[in-house]
């Protein structure tokens, strides 16, 4: 997506990792100097880098909070899809052998790639950095968080325990930053117990556990601007 507000810059980038192209996105504010704090963000299932849950966080979080936002494609989605999308069972199967074969090491390696590439940008350097993932983006990023001590706080939910794998509970043991935890209590992918299951298993000293009424992808908007206040009141600490 291509913001049409103006005081937003969009760059798309790519890097090598291990062999695997990965493409990604960065939004930060335009025209101005920096450094900015960072939150890279894990997109859902069937998504891609574009098209993160909500769809408006990287305005969101560059407009109102004057933070950058990064994303990649994650194995399976985007511009990696087997023939580009066009064969969705497919794609879904792709993904589906990645996670078998890989759980989120892969996709960790992936996002501390990222990460390193854009610390070297003077736009970022070593400002603070976030993560947001929900959904598929909670399954990969606590992957992540387990073995990256740059992250400061992040938000993850609508995901739960046992994942396909089952992997996320030795990672969520290690997730030791401040957590916003998104759950909706009528969510058809993450019954209430497993969502519950993985929120307990975070190792994190501060999380909080925000329930809504709804489906899956019925969470509301305050709950999501809360959530904005969080990641970034931390990562101006």
């Amino acid at each position: 997506m291509h913001w049409s507000e103006t005081g937003v810059e969009e760059r798309a980038f790519a890097l090598e990792c291990f062999g695997r192209s990965v493409p990604g996105v960065l939004w930060m504010p335009a025209n101005e100097p920096g450094p900015f704090s960072l939150v890279l963000a894990g997109h859902g299932f069937t998504m891609n880098k574009h098209t993160l849950y909500p769809l408006t966080l990287p305005r969101d979080l560059v407009v109102d909070f004057r933070l950058a936002v990064a994303a990649i494609d994650v194995p399976g989605h985007g511009e990696r899809q087997p023939d580009r999308g066009r064969d969705a069972p497919a794609c879904e199967g792709a993904w589906r052998d990645h996670w078998q074969a890989h759980g989120a090491k892969e996709i960790a390696e992936e996002l501390r790639a990222t990460l390193d590439e854009l610390q070297r940008l003077p736009e970022i350097g070593r400002a603070a950095v976030g993560y947001w993932g929900l959904s598929l983006g909670t399954q990969y990023g606590v992957g992540f968080l387990a073995e990256e001590p740059r992250v400061v706080a992040a938000v993850l939910g609508l995901s739960g325990l046992p994942d396909p794998g089952p992997r996320i509970a030795a990672y969520a043991a290690k997730v030791d930053c401040p957590v916003f935890f998104i759950q909706q209590l009528d969510d058809e992918v993450a019954s209430l117990d497993r969502s519950n299951a993985l929120f307990e298993r975070l190792a994190s000293k501060e999380k909080i556990l925000r329930s809504n009424p709804g489906r899956h992808m019925a969470v509301p908007s305050a709950t999501f601007e809360d959530a904005y206040r969080f990641l970034a009141e931390r990562l101006r600490r």
